[in-house]
């Protein structure tokens, strides 16, 4: 008998598995855009050191995401809304506060329905 044996995980379902990738996917794809896009900002001089400020808590954000589901999501849920506040305008609303509300939602949902390893 090995340790696997004695310890036996529980397999996740293909379909939480491929919500799970694509969710990821795609919160990867958004954070690196947004990054890019502070990082050609911080670049051309409009401001000193928000966009590294801006990249760093993006990067924890989307860690925190692929680490752990659900904090990550939440955060993700509650960085959305104060975006949404924060940027009076509906454009930057739209590409920057919905898509972290709904990757957030996404990853909480999964997060939840994630089976636990047994111990």
């Amino acid at each position: 008998m090995n340790a696997a044996d004695a310890y036996p995980r529980t397999a996740e379902p293909a379909v939480l598995r491929r919500i799970r990738l694509v969710a990821s996917s795609l919160l990867v794809v958004w954070g690196t855009a947004w990054g890019l896009f502070a990082l050609l900002v911080g670049l051309s001089g409009l401001a000193s050191w928000y966009p590294l400020l801006f990249i760093a808590t993006l990067a924890a954000l989307v860690l925190a995401t692929l680490v752990r589901p659900r904090v990550g999501g939440i955060l993700l849920i509650l960085g959305g809304m104060f975006a949404a506040e924060f940027f009076d305008d509906r454009f930057t609303t739209l590409v920057l506060a919905l898509p972290a509300v709904v990757l957030g939602v996404v990853h909480v949902l999964v997060g939840v329905m994630r089976p636990t390893e047994a111990r």
